[in-house]
């Protein structure tokens, strides 16, 4: 009988772990440097403090529940500290990379907008003005592109979940065993 109690109180944890916790998914979207404000579209400009040159990547890393994505309308995620459900978002742009504690107050948070479950646009500002991002594409002091591709990924459940769960079952075995003998 102590056998089938542990179980359903396994059984239980588990239930109610996996409902307490989001489904995490990791979004990356990536987009090429077509423009540069130079005679020399190779080679940096003077003024760009990202060292880029057309044909450069500009990449955007984020994870946040994935259930905050609506399948129809418009779904906004802004990552700021008020919103628990953002965990973090990285913009990287040459040799330079924002978080999301790094943003214009005048001109919001980092927020990624989904239509119908699909990746609509980017809005961001830097909050020391080298990099803003709105609707289709980005832009700099010299320099602009377009969004090219973004993919949402689901964030696996780590090993170590894993490994407690296997635990806990087998302290119940172990908790059995001594009960019979």
């Amino acid at each position: 009988m102590f056998f089938i109690k542990g179980i359903f109180a396994a059984l239980l944890l588990v239930i109610s772990f996996s409902n307490a916790c989001a489904a995490p998914v990791r979004f990356d979207l990536y987009g090429t440097v077509t423009s540069i404000l130079d005679d020399d579209p190779l080679h940096p400009h003077p003024e760009n403090p990202f060292g880029l040159i057309a044909g450069d990547l500009i990449k955007v890393t984020a994870t946040f529940d994935g259930d905050l994505i609506d399948e129809e309308g418009f779904s906004a995620l802004s990552f700021d500290d008020n919103n628990p459900d953002s965990i973090d978002i990285f913009i990287t742009v040459g040799n330079a990379v924002y978080t999301s504690d790094d943003y214009d107050l005048n001109a919001g948070v980092p927020t990624l907008w989904f239509n119908d479950g699909y990746f609509s646009r980017l809005d961001y500002s830097s909050s020391d003005e080298q990099f803003d991002s709105y609707i289709d594409g980005f832009y700099g002091s010299d320099f602009s592109g377009e969004w090219d591709y973004a993919e949402l990924t689901s964030v696996p459940v780590p090993a170590a979940a894993w490994l407690f769960g296997s635990g806990l079952i087998g302290l119940i075995g172990v908790a059995r065993r001594k009960v019979n003998v």
